[in-house]
């Protein structure tokens, strides 16, 4: 148990009882332990964030030149 934990404990004993407070701390425990996991598996690593990043630079070049052949198309076809 962490100090929180002791501290919540204690608290909770004195209205619950010694099993009571037991069992609601563990539970308590058990239930920030899978959120805490579920946020683990939900977020993005820098490895994870560099890809992206580096293939919406590769879709900005690629846009930016078929902007740029476009608009040299339409200049030159009306001048």
């Amino acid at each position: 148990m962490m100090v929180s934990d002791i501290k919540l404990y204690e608290i909770l004993k004195q209205k619950l009882g010694d099993k009571e407070a037991e069992a609601l701390v563990e539970f308590i425990d058990s239930k920030l332990k899978e959120q805490e996991e579920q946020n683990a598996r939900l977020l993005a690593t820098k490895q994870d964030m560099d890809i992206k990043i580096n293939d919406l630079l590769k879709w900005m070049v690629v846009l930016w030149i078929s902007q740029l052949v476009g608009v040299a198309a339409l200049l030159k076809m009306f001048h």
